[in-house]
């Protein structure tokens, strides 16, 4: 449902006596669709050798995969068009400047999603967690002090 969203990746590992480590940020699209990849085509080879097997658990998960983008297109269509169906050069770009960069505040927000807690973040973490459409501005956040928990489009 949030194809945009950015899912992050971190590596690991060496040559000889070097260490290569670090991270890198794919949108989720491109992972979805490298894992279908993944299934289908091994599916295609097996479906065209005479080996033994009969490939239940790739056709499963390529038949998975199918059933699940048509029915997210059909819910995506029941709701009406979503603000990332909008061509990005009709909205504004906000871009961060130092005064508005996130900053090493303290992690103090909670925020739950469908019941289950999650955190704590920074303001600033929320916010852009928000903007990227990895937090649903329906969920709820809390933080030390609040009685009860409030819409995170609030904050």
């Amino acid at each position: 449902m949030l194809p945009r969203t950015k899912i992050n990746f971190r590596y690991f590992g060496w040559f000889f006596f070097r260490v290569f480590s670090g991270e890198f940020w794919l949108p989720a699209w491109m992972v979805i669709a490298f894992w279908f990849v993944l299934d289908l085509v091994p599916l295609v080879l097996h479906l065209s050798s005479k080996g033994g097997g009969d490939g239940v658990a790739l056709g499963a998960h390529v038949g998975g995969t199918v059933a699940g983008t048509l029915a997210m297109l059909a819910m995506r269509r029941s709701l009406g068009p979503s603000p990332s169906d909008t061509p990005r050069g009709k909205l504004p770009v906000r871009r961060l400047s130092p005064a508005t960069a996130p900053s090493r505040e303290p992690a103090t927000i909670y925020v739950s999603i469908d019941g289950q807690q999650v955190g704590p973040y920074a303001p600033s973490q929320v916010r852009a967690m928000v903007a990227l459409g990895s937090l649903p501005p329906e969920a709820y956040y809390w933080q030390e002090g609040m009685t009860e928990w409030r819409l995170l489009s609030e904050l």
